[in-house]
């Protein structure tokens, strides 16, 4: 599951060797953390993890944060000199569909694959309403600005055509969107699932999986991978179409104190 998920991470991206590790970096979007961090580690020691940590301080020196994918397989060690370090945890649960999507099917939904500047710009309006809503969010910490927003919409369409989004229409409006990656090994993903909030429980994001899912089979995916935040709902509503929780997403995360 790591392999595909640093895979699917990795696409549009710079990726740079370094010590127990590797980077990926993205100079069209700096301030996209998921498009800019470390991953692979292999650091066993306090030692090792700081020559990670230096060569991540070398690739992203202007970036105001610093990211590590480090979960289950990385060394105590590694995980407790992040903590010591300032790095704060951010989880997350991977959740695997191996057989068929449970439930009924969807109804017939107006989905097509984002390819014109048209269809990439509606893409990008979507990605805006998302930020703006977790902005509006009851504790939110952090701010997404517009530029955040457009560097995000950027990384979303480096990923092409590797990774696809698909963008679902009602009524001549586009309400929602979604991609696939077929993965590696077998292994496929299904990423960024968003609904406007006005089109809501009208079985738009059910499509959308069942669509998606679809295309990642297609070219060569077997079981399918999504991912869900440790304290968000949308978990509940992936187990109900059979993806099973599987492991963690551990992200070690350390802003800029101006952030």
């Amino acid at each position: 599951m790591q392999a595909t998920y640093e895979a699917w991470t990795s696409l549009g991206t710079e990726r740079i060797p370094g010590p127990h590790c590797y980077a990926i970096r993205s100079d069209r979007s700096p301030l996209i953390y998921d498009a800019n961090l470390i991953a692979g580690v292999t650091a066993e020691t306090p030692a090792e993890l700081a020559e990670v940590l230096a060569f991540a301080d070398e690739v992203h020196g202007d970036r105001a944060h610093r990211q590590v994918l480090a979960g289950g397989d990385t060394a105590p060690a590694v995980l407790a000199g992040l903590l010591q370090a300032g790095f704060e945890i951010e989880e997350g649960v991977h959740m695997l569909l191996e057989g068929p999507l449970q439930g009924p099917p969807p109804e017939e939904h107006d989905i097509r694959e984002v390819a014109t500047e048209a269809d990439w710009r509606s893409a990008a309006r979507l990605t805006r309403l998302w930020h703006e809503e977790e902005n509006a969010r009851p504790g939110a910490t952090h701010q997404l600005s517009e530029e955040v927003s457009r560097q995000m919409a950027a990384a979303l369409r480096a990923k092409s055509p590797d990774y696809r989004t698909f963008l679902l229409r009602v009524d001549g409006v586009d309400a929602a969107y979604f991609g696939a990656f077929p993965g590696v090994d077998g292994l496929g993903m299904v990423e960024d699932l968003y609904t406007v909030q006005s089109y809501r429980k009208r079985g738009l994001a059910r499509a959308l999986i069942h669509h998606c899912v679809a295309d990642a089979r297609a070219r060569g995916a077997e079981a399918v991978l999504i991912g869900a935040d440790a304290d968000d709902t949308p978990k509940l509503f992936y187990e109900r179409l059979g993806f099973v929780p599987t492991s963690m997403i551990m992200s070690w995360i350390r802003r800029k104190a101006a952030d």
